[in-house]
């Protein structure tokens, strides 16, 4: 009985663990131009995205703490995110 405890206790921090790297290794690409975000997302065409549309870097959709809550949440399936900031693009 204490057998399956102990083991049920360090499968569950294994998973925590796994978890937290993987949340820590969530990173949203910064597109810096039309060409960059064809780029990446072509790479990438067998993943999801979720790109945040912004027109500077000074009136974001969503806030940079909600941005990161989220990419860490979204990030545990696989889903690719990036921030494209219309501002940098001068084509």
């Amino acid at each position: 009985m204490i057998d399956e405890e102990v083991e049920t206790a360090v499968m569950a921090m294994a998973e925590e663990r796994s978890s937290a790297s993987n949340a820590a290794t969530a990173v949203s690409t910064n597109f810096t131009c039309g060409s960059h975000f064809y780029e990446e997302v072509e790479d990438l065409k067998d993943s999801v995205w979720v790109v945040q549309v912004v027109r500077d870097r000074q009136h974001p959709f969503i806030s940079h703490q909600d941005w990161k809550a989220f990419v860490k949440k979204v990030s545990r399936f696989g889903v690719q995110t990036g921030i494209f900031d219309c501002s940098l693009d001068h084509t």
